[in-house]
């Protein structure tokens, strides 16, 4: 449907919860894909129509955390201080594995909590990487869980993935590739411009640095996070850093 017809059943909807007089709460998943359309304005006009409805809370979540902030950041933007912020961290690794063991034993799957840790180690926590590997090894026929299984599917996913790594290698500069093979290296880089960071990568200039991380991170390709106080890079796609680890080009 085009984002105009989508618009409108939007606004068929909103008109339906005008009307309700019981509490509800309306989720907006990856609500960041509202900048892309090309309809003039569309962010003031969600505004004024979610505003009018009293007995309804609004949920805005997406993955793409730099776009989001800019949207609820910016004293020009619409929905400027529109409400509370709330950052999600990593499901507990504890909790985590309990849910993944317990969820392969109801289907009588055998799978070592110390194989889960590995996993979610690996895929850095990502929920999205953690359940795709999750869910390839349900699938096996095999009733028991070993680790030359998990190393099986990881190397197939990324060898699945790998001619889409190599056309962004091919696309990005030798100098944009180098900083993000620096950065798959590190895993999080808190300080990407300093001397540390860049003495053991060999690179000389940090403006020049600056200008990949800033470029990277407008296209998704490094993400931007914090740890309490300190904020720090690292790649968006764990696939990729897991793929630059492996081929190390």
């Amino acid at each position: 449907a085009s984002h105009q017809a989508s618009i409108d059943t939007f606004s068929e909807l909103i008109s339906l919860l005008a009307q309700n007089t019981k509490k509800v709460v309306l989720a907006f998943d990856e609500f960041q894909q509202i900048s892309t359309y090309s309809e003039k304005n569309i962010e003031g006009y969600l505004r004024t129509l979610l505003q009018s409805l009293p007995n309804v809370a609004v949920i805005f979540s997406g993955s793409d955390q730099q776009l989001l902030l800019q949207m609820f950041d910016h004293i020009d933007r619409p929905f400027y201080n529109f409400g509370e912020y709330l950052r999600l961290g990593p499901i507990e690794a504890d909790k985590y594995v309990d849910y993944i063991q317990n969820h392969f034993n109801k289907h009588k799957k055998k799978i070592d909590a110390a194989e889960i840790y590995e996993i979610l180690e690996w895929c850095n926590y990502r929920t999205m990487n953690v359940q795709i590997i999750a869910n390839r090894l349900f699938s096996k026929s095999t009733k028991s869980i070993k680790k030359a299984d998990i190393e099986n599917i990881k190397e197939t996913i990324i060898r699945e993935k790998e001619d889409i790594y190599y056309t962004l290698r091919r696309v990005l500069s030798k100098g944009q590739w180098r900083v993000l093979v620096a950065f798959a290296i590190e895993g999080k880089v808190y300080e990407p411009y300093g001397k540390i960071f860049m003495k053991k990568h060999k690179f000389t200039n940090s403006s020049t640095i600056r200008r990949v991380v800033q470029y990277s991170t407008e296209r998704g390709l490094l993400y931007h996070s914090n740890d309490g106080d300190q904020s720090y890079f690292e790649l968006d796609d764990i696939f990729l850093r897991r793929w630059i680890e492996m081929i190390r080009i």
